[in-house]
């Protein structure tokens, strides 16, 4: 799954899975591109490249609640993408792309995000944060970039501001 650096909690991931309607090469397509997120994102505001792509990418993602991500890229290979995300200096998450041709016209997406920003708290107070609130969180926030990612790819169209739905700590 996810490799876990030391301090990294080796619990608590969130995993979700789906298959576009694209071929693979069609998504490394998009992906490559600089500021993608503009294209298949429906929280964010500014989506800015400091290094893009390949290993040691690195870029910054506003959303238009106001807050900021600082993502840095630490695998891209041919069927992985690898990255840290900071917020404000501190590691809140690593997350892992397993992105996988299923037929010559379908693409497997699983996203793993290991948080590691409430690695301080005590053992059930993490489980209850993780059960109550982060899972159905990120699992909700990365079904909206899916459903964007499959208007992209279907419509050619970039999606609109909160178009499938709005979140409170990404949307206006």
């Amino acid at each position: 799954m996810i490799e876990n650096t030391p301090t990294e909690p080796k619990k608590y991931p969130v995993v979700v899975q789906a298959v576009l309607p694209v071929a693979v090469s069609e998504f490394w397509q998009l992906i490559e591109q600089p500021r993608f997120f503009k294209k298949n994102h429906p929280f964010v505001a500014n989506h800015t490249v400091v290094h893009w792509p390949g290993n040691n990418a690195h870029d910054i993602v506003e959303y238009y609640s106001g807050l900021t991500l600082h993502r840095r890229f630490f695998e891209w290979s041919a069927n992985c993408l690898k990255l840290d995300i900071y917020i404000q200096g501190a590691k809140q998450a690593q997350v892992r792309w397993d992105i996988v041709p299923k037929t010559d016209t379908e693409t497997d997406l699983t996203i793993y995000f290991n948080p590691v920003s409430f690695s301080e708290y005590p053992k059930v107070i993490r489980y209850l944060i993780y059960r109550l609130y982060i899972n159905q969180m990120l699992r909700t926030y990365t079904m909206h970039v899916i459903k964007g990612t499959i208007h992209y790819f279907e419509t050619g169209q970039p999606v609109k501001p909160n178009q499938f739905g709005t979140m409170r700590h990404f949307s206006y």
